[in-house]
């Protein structure tokens, strides 16, 4: 009698203990990468740089990229099919994006998966599809910070004046020469490589056999060399507020709203791009071990038991991946909101107070 009460005291305890399981799923905000896109630039010796060896224009979603956001769209559904209700309204959901084709093109192919019509939104039989809003995110929220002078100017002097990034472009003068002998490019500085990289890698995934020369630096040291990079884009408190502080402020101030009953949509999307998710994630004290990939996703629940309103993280690194749990630096996997918001205080602005230090 006493193992058997212990054996169902534990499975309570067991139960209780699992990941963003316990309680109540009141909000939902996903930010994603868009899918494969064929390259943005060539070095000068790339075999694949003509654009015959592309069916869309450079820098823009493929076919598979399509593909992998609509079956993305259909993972969600399933996954929160408790929380998402069967039809589209405007009321409970919205989806942003930053100002490129690719993100676009990838909201929309997600929206694909996520709401097919059924019932009266079919509007013509045999389309799955139905036409869904996408937003332009504000700039802030959002981008790839190029326009950003304070930023730029940041990440210019962290790669001259910090210690790890000089000592990690030191290390690579060698790597450095050998590229600029095989690409035909002026290799400098290890900002160059990464464009290098991301032909490699996207010629790779799209099955071309890629140059003799590149067996001694692809996929390695290229790919982690490359992950490394990513880590300046947020490395110092003051790069995680230029590149994270109005998302996280925006995320913080949704879930609050959810709690005091504002009319905002539950489920929001954010549709960027692989910085986007790395800075995030870095900024939440969870830098992932590899760039993210194409369609990888950042899933943010607000969950609420009668004793607290609290957050769950999941991360999906690359299309069709498990959804891996993220904790916050700092804060249990079930992260008080109270807590979340208050470790993050120092890195949270508004997106007025971003444009100020941009021009600052």
């Amino acid at each position: 009698m006493i193992v058997k009460i212990f054996l169902v005291f534990s499975t309570i305890l067991l139960s209780s203990a699992l990941p963003g399981r316990k309680g109540e799923l009141l909000s939902l905000i996903q930010v994603y990468r868009h899918g494969e896109r064929s390259p943005i630039v060539f070095f000068p010796t790339d075999p694949y740089q003509d654009a015959s060896y592309w069916n869309t224009g450079f820098g823009q979603l493929t076919n598979t990229g399509k593909l992998q956001h609509y079956k993305l769209g259909q993972y969600t559904r399933s996954r929160y099919r408790n929380f998402i209700p069967k039809y589209y309204s405007n009321e409970f959901f919205r989806v942003q994006t930053t100002n490129k084709d690719r993100t676009f093109m990838s909201a929309a192919s997600n929206l694909a998966g996520l709401f097919p019509p059924v019932g009266y939104q079919v509007w013509k039989q045999g389309l799955q599809w139905q036409p869904i809003p996408v937003f332009p995110v504000t700039e802030a929220v959002l981008s790839d910070y190029s326009n950003c002078d304070a930023y730029n100017t940041a990440i210019s002097q962290l790669s001259t004046t910090d210690e790890y990034f000089v000592s990690l472009s030191e290390e690579n003068q060698e790597l450095m020469a050998y590229l600029s002998e095989h690409t035909g490019s002026n290799i400098t500085s290890l900002s160059d490589i990464v464009m290098i990289w991301d032909s490699l890698q996207i010629e790779y995934l799209r099955g071309y056999t890629l140059p003799e020369w590149t067996q001694s630096v692809f996929p390695e040291p290229l790919t982690s060399l490359v992950s490394s990079l990513y880590l300046a884009s947020s490395y110092t408190e003051e790069l995680k507020i230029f590149t994270t502080g109005p998302f996280i402020n925006a995320l913080i101030e949704h879930f609050e709203g959810i709690l005091a009953n504002s009319t905002d949509p539950p489920y929001l999307q954010y549709s960027g791009h692989d910085i986007n998710l790395a800075c995030i994630l870095n900024t939440l004290g969870a830098y992932p071990s590899a760039v993210p990939g194409f369609a990888s996703t950042i899933y943010f629940e607000l969950r609420q038991t009668r004793r607290m309103n609290y957050i769950n993280i999941y991360y999906i690194k690359v299309s069709g991946a498990e959804p891996e749990p993220i904790t916050l630096s700092g804060c249990g996997f079930n992260c008080d909101l109270r807590d979340f918001k208050s470790i993050l205080s120092n890195r949270t602005i508004t997106p007025d107070e971003w444009t100020e230090l941009c021009s600052a």
